[in-house]
């Protein structure tokens, strides 16, 4: 199984780590693949999981992952700027694309970015 290389900013791990800290409730952060829209989308948010389920550590940051992230992306990096988050994703090539569970569609060209 492919394993995807997971960046993020220093900023983004202080605050992720300090909200992971300051909350008895949660223990992780999930990191999901969106099914549709144009071009790669992964979105994240706290969760609680047991600690059997955490997939991949970034230093001491636990996260968790399903198949559909493994198969399908090379590179996600997060970062913290203006007092927001924000992910960017990498596929792997072309003929890797669209193995997600509910199978990728993308927009149909009709987003508005392909005019």
């Amino acid at each position: 199984m492919n394993k995807p290389k997971i960046k993020i900013s220093y900023t983004a791990y202080d605050k992720l780590m300090e909200v992971i800290e300051d909350r008895q409730e949660i223990n992780c952060i999930k990191v999901e693949a969106a099914t549709k829209g144009c071009g790669p989308k992964v979105s994240f948010y706290f969760d609680s999981v047991n600690n059997d389920e955490i997939t991949d550590y970034v230093d001491k940051l636990p996260l968790v992952y399903g198949n559909d992230i493994s198969k399908d992306f090379k590179t996600i990096i997060i970062v913290y700027r203006k007092n927001s988050f924000s992910v960017k994703a990498e596929r792997y090539s072309d003929e890797l694309q669209g193995i997600l569970v509910a199978e990728t569609k993308g927009c149909g060209g009709n987003c508005g970015k392909h005019r």
